[in-house]
């Protein structure tokens, strides 16, 4: 029996094959809404207006249309597919499963689209464009994507995707009330990113100030005659011996530029004997001792989940790595520069350091969160860049991590700086976590706004309006 064309089923077959059976629908709406299948009673696909263009041909075809892919543009070219008010909608590589994230988004005017997301067009404007937009973005794509690495939603997946349709006026209703709160609330995620976004800048301008000598300027003032023991002095290092003035800078008279390997720190490295443990049966849940690798070193201090232990026998058997109260651990293999202080704050009482790390061991009086601070700062982290040798596994040998310069002012003013910096930076700290928690508040506003919009309960819905059932029809 030969299949019937689109336009040979009758009024009530449309409805039937447009509309979601009442078992199926997601949640309760107004009784003047209907919930209908995306590309059946909402939206036209118009995934045959796409065409990928690879970005060897692009090079030669660079225009001014913007040339849009999964989650936004990509380039530019010479030509257009489109040239109107339109959604697009990932079909891979789009964050399906991450409510904060954009799925779908508007484009408007000429443009070429690659395969990489469908278009749609709604049957009823720009409204609708701008209503189904807001709704595809907070749909739970759970049952409707698939892969493994990459996710992607079929048009066969797509064409099923409930959504609820309100009536016209209704539906620029919602399109303006949430036009209008969302851009407010984004503006106010916009500067709350920006708070956490420069955390790191303002911490580094901080960070330079204190290892400059200007946050202390005051002090110095105040405490006039307090110089460096004469043995540091003996031991700082001349200009001609230190790193490329780009990396370098003025300070006090009283302060001296030192370099790590001269001075009274050892740089202890972890046991590489034939003792040292390497095999994962010699690690353990539980035990005698716990043996730290890189993951537990992280560039905030310790991190002591997941932690691997060993058996005091093979404790015992090993020669070096084991952490003394005021000790400090740096990572010298894959993230490097990761350090942590082991005081009395710590819990654990019997540490050992694997191969991908050192401990520093002062043989004279230092502040220690003077070097836990300073080792945080870009004067540090950028010598760090220079010395780290390797690709795939970068490193950073003993050899190198010597040579090291940092500034060194007497002990009374390294307190002083640790004193200050305690104090500027856990402000600063406390400034970003409210800022981070705000976030959390915006986005949980932004759902829940959304959430009413498509569930009728804006206050907007007027139940006396025509049922949209017939605006449905009339698009069928």
């Amino acid at each position: 029996m030969a299949k019937k064309k689109v336009e040979e089923f009758t009024i009530e077959e449309k409805l039937q094959n447009a509309l979601i059976p009442e078992k199926d629908q997601p949640y309760k709406i107004p009784q003047n809404w209907c919930w209908v299948r995306l590309t059946v009673g909402f939206a036209k696909s118009l995934d045959n207006m796409r065409k990928p263009i690879n970005a060897k041909e692009r090079e030669n075809r660079v225009g001014d249309v913007p040339y849009y892919g999964a989650t936004g543009q990509i380039g530019w070219i010479d030509d257009y597919l489109t040239n109107e008010h339109l959604v697009l909608l990932g079909e891979d590589g789009a964050p399906f499963l991450d409510w904060n994230k954009n799925k779908s988004y508007i484009i408007e005017g000429k443009a070429w689209v690659n395969n990489h997301a469908h278009i749609l067009k709604s049957f009823y404007g720009k409204n609708g464009n701008i209503y189904l937009n807001y709704y595809l973005n907070i749909f739970d794509y759970f049952g409707y994507v698939n892969g493994s690495t990459r996710l992607k939603l079929t048009h066969k997946n797509m064409d099923r995707i409930p959504v609820p349709l309100p009536p016209l006026a209704e539906q620029e209703r919602i399109a303006n009330k949430l036009d209008n709160y969302i851009s407010k609330l984004d503006e106010a995620k916009e500067k709350l990113e920006k708070v956490v976004d420069t955390y790191n800048y303002r911490k580094n301008l901080i960070l330079h100030r204190a290892f400059t000598g200007q946050l202390t300027k005051n002090w110095r003032k105040e405490n006039p005659n307090i110089e460096l023991n004469e043995d540091i002095k003996n031991k700082a290092i001349t200009k001609d011996s230190m790193l490329p003035d780009e990396y370098l800078y003025e300070i006090p008279e009283n302060w001296r530029w030192v370099r790590l390997g001269e001075i009274n720190i050892r740089v202890i490295d972890g046991d590489r004997g034939k003792n040292y443990p390497k095999k994962k049966k010699e690690f353990f849940s539980e035990g005698y001792c716990i043996f730290l690798n890189a993951k537990n070193v992280t560039k905030d201090g310790f991190n002591f989940d997941n932690l691997e232990y060993i058996t005091k026998e093979k404790d015992e058997l090993l020669r070096s790595g084991r952490l003394n109260r005021g000790d400090i651990v740096m990572t010298t293999r894959g993230t490097i520069g990761n350090i942590a202080l082991y005081d009395n704050s710590i819990i654990y009482d019997k540490l050992r350091i694997n191969s991908g790390m050192v401990i520093f061991r002062s043989e004279f009086e230092i502040a220690k969160k003077y070097i836990i601070y300073l080792w945080q700062s870009m004067l540090i982290k950028n010598q760090i860049n220079i010395l780290t040798t390797g690709t795939a596994q970068p490193q950073l040998p003993i050899k190198d991590l010597k040579k090291i310069h940092f500034p060194l002012p007497p002990l009374e003013e390294q307190k002083e700086i640790v004193k200050i910096l305690d104090s500027i930076l856990s402000k600063e700290k406390q400034v970003k976590e409210i800022a981070e928690k705000e976030i959390e508040r915006v986005e949980d506003l932004k759902k829940n706004l959304l959430t009413r919009a498509f569930g009728g309960l804006l206050g907007t819905n007027d139940p006396n309006e025509e049922n949209s059932i017939e605006l449905l029809k009339s698009v069928l």
